[in-house]
């Protein structure tokens, strides 16, 4: 059982230090990690912040929505590098607050990376990008051979 300290002579237990004592034993074990046998492009446990994402499909397009709160569009960057989808940015630490004064912390800071496998029908050329209220939406339109097509029966 670990603890953290976090004043002189106040030891609070830390719950999430034994998931990633779990999950650094299983990463050493079978010598991959975690997070792709549950299927995350990025590890979501051991400190790491990585971004809550929804992903679905409306038709004619895909739309992926990220929870950045806290941060601002200029910190955060998309990008396309054949079908992989990379959304990152850096959440930075208010450092007006004091080490000494903090009593608990758990809102997580730092750099992040979050990968999607995009789909091959994704006309990569129109994606759109907009940022509001801390979420960040994508819409992924499809190429025209993906969308439903109509057959009429002679």
């Amino acid at each position: 059982m670990n603890l953290i300290k976090k004043r002189k002579n106040n030891w609070l237990y830390d719950p999430f230090s034994e998931i990633d004592d779990i999950q650094k034993g299983f990463d050493d074990f079978f010598g991959f990690p975690l997070s792709k046998l549950l299927g995350y492009e990025t590890p979501a446990f051991a400190g790491l912040w990585v971004p809550a994402i929804d992903v679905h499909d409306e038709g004619d397009r895909y739309v992926v929505k990220a929870e950045l709160p806290g941060m601002e569009k200029k910190n955060v960057q998309v990008s396309v590098n054949g079908n992989i989808l990379s959304i990152k940015g850096e959440k930075k630490k208010d450092n007006k607050i004091k080490e000494e004064h903090c009593c608990r912390t758990e809102r997580y800071y730092g750099s992040f990376q979050r990968n999607i496998r995009l789909a091959n029908h994704v006309d990569i050329g129109k994606i759109k990008a907009s940022f509001k209220d801390g979420v960040l939406e994508l819409a992924l339109p499809k190429n025209e051979s993906a969308k439903l097509k109509s057959i009429d029966i002679e």
